[in-house]
């Protein structure tokens, strides 16, 4: 399992770690309380995985964009973003979601226009085709990258 954030590239790269820690604590105090797949997921992360892969979001619209492919019902992972608060205009500075191997492991296969997914010895475990509901979000997170 890995955290990866999405991080609004005009932050510098202290402010884009500082990010990403607020997308931490957003993350548990989302799910802190909720006895879900989600919440599994996310203690799951925190107590046998711990890797964060921070990559560049883009601009608020981008990331909005971000948040909502997160946000949707098909996706099952645990997710959350951060807004600064008023202060600083409320602005959102990154989302974030906490993915298992077969999503970030998947590999782009070019010449057939979809995902694949290999295990560890080599035997496919799935395909992601354009009607996959994580078609989109193994699109998006491919597309993106390291800040």
């Amino acid at each position: 399992m890995r955290l990866y954030t999405f991080i609004n590239f005009y932050l510098s790269q202290i402010q884009q770690g500082i990010q990403t820690a607020h997308i931490v604590h957003e993350l548990f105090n989302k799910y802190r309380f909720a006895p879900t797949p989600a919440a599994l997921d996310l203690n799951d992360w925190s107590q046998n995985h711990k890797t964060i892969i921070v990559l560049n979001g883009g601009s608020d619209i981008d990331i909005e964009a971000i948040s909502n492919e997160l946000g949707l019902a098909d996706h099952p992972f645990p997710w959350a973003e951060f807004h600064e608060d008023a202060g600083l205009g409320g602005v959102r500075t990154g989302t974030g979601v906490v993915l298992p191997p077969h999503v970030y492991e998947a590999r782009w296969i070019d010449d057939a226009g979809f995902f694949r997914y290999l295990s560890a010895d080599g035997i496919l475990e799935r395909i992601y085709h354009e009607d996959d509901p994580l078609f989109n979000l193994l699109k998006l997170l491919k597309s993106k990258r390291l800040a």
